[in-house]
């Protein structure tokens, strides 16, 4: 149930027309209640941010971040309209905002990915998204000012990815803890924050962008390996599908590279191959692990990869995908040799 004074809040700006809305819990992440409110003809979603995520692991977070997600929300819908759900409403007393309800018309991007829709267009799109978002804001001081949320990025994504994985993982922590302070630093775009599958949904031609409550001014690097590192730990976990997968990676940074354009991107290539394989081993052993890589031989491998292009800093992203495409025919023939056909 929603609190009274909810309630008088989005009557008094005229959401709802009565009491006694009707109230869904929807599917949502770990960080946030998400919730489906109906009164007479009108719906939409109510969401407030939590101060403990739903992990296994500690992990805090300010929920002034609800604030920051409007934002973010606004900056894109100026931009891109059909990119984010119509922000409606907020209040940061109560520690909630108000959006579109988009209707269950639209896919979850996540989930058609692991039912083996692998659609280019949709990859392509979404980096032309990010890459839109981060070409807007570039060098923008008004933005800056408006979204200088180091903090809070540090403690919703540098802290429980970079660095926790970095002190489970010796070898590789000088290199990833300074990758952290170095992404800490840096000034250049808005950060979307979670750019994943799934908060990405799709209708049709429409793709749009969910949950952007981690959104800082900063190292638009993150968000591109961010992305890319689903399609990385996918290809492990779908062998049959791998190329595809792979495939959507490369085309999703080459649409990223054509809407961002010289010079921007020119300088990024590198920082995102450095950065992707730490990503990777961040969702093993970071404080938020994907659930679909369950084999132990599997999140070895990744650790394995990882540390490998990590020490070497040597590459560029193509290669990083070319050799991760090259290390996982390796892991199946030596799945063949262990289990010939008979």
């Amino acid at each position: 149930m929603l609190e009274s004074a909810v309630i008088e809040d989005l009557r008094n700006n005229g959401l709802i027309g009565d009491r006694c809305p009707r109230v869904e819990a929807l599917a949502g992440g770990v960080s946030s209640d998400v919730l489906l409110i109906e009164s007479g003809e009108s719906r939409f979603v109510l969401k407030r941010a939590l101060p403990k995520l739903r992990v296994s692991d500690p992990w805090y977070a300010d929920v002034s971040r609800n604030e920051t997600e409007f934002d973010c929300l606004e900056f894109l819908a100026s931009i891109l309209p059909d990119a984010v759900p119509e922000p409606l409403h907020r209040n940061p007393r109560l520690n909630y905002f108000c959006m579109e309800y988009l209707g269950s018309g639209y896919a979850n991007y996540k989930k058609l990915l692991l039912a083996g829709s692998h659609q280019q267009t949709v990859a392509r799109r979404a980096a032309h998204i990010l890459a839109m978002l981060h070409r807007r804001s570039w060098c923008n001081e008004r933005v800056a000012a408006q979204f200088a949320t180091t903090e809070q990025f540090w403690s919703l994504r540098l802290d429980p990815y970079l660095v926790t994985a970095a002190r489970r993982n010796p070898a590789v922590n000088g290199a990833m803890t300074n990758e952290a302070q170095r992404i800490a630093a840096t000034r250049l775009a808005l950060v979307q924050g979670d750019f994943s599958p799934k908060n990405i949904l799709v209708h049709r031609s429409r793709v749009v962008i969910l949950d952007c409550e981690a959104a800082w001014y900063g190292e638009p690097a993150f968000d591109v390996a961010f992305f890319l590192n689903h399609f990385m730990l996918k290809a492990i976990h779908m062998p049959q599908r791998r190329s595809r997968l792979l495939t959507l990676a490369e085309q999703a940074w080459q649409s990223y590279q054509q809407t961002l354009g010289a010079p921007h991107v020119n300088a990024m290539d590198g920082r995102i191959a450095n950065l992707l394989p730490m990503l990777m081993l961040a969702r093993v052993d970071g404080k938020s692990t994907v659930e679909y890589l369950c084999d132990d031989r599997k999140r070895a491998l990744v650790r394995e990869f990882a540390h490998q292009q990590i020490l070497e800093r040597d590459h560029g992203l193509l290669d990083c995908i070319q050799e991760w495409r090259e290390t996982l025919q390796i892991l199946d023939q030596a799945l063949i040799h262990e289990n010939p056909i008979r």
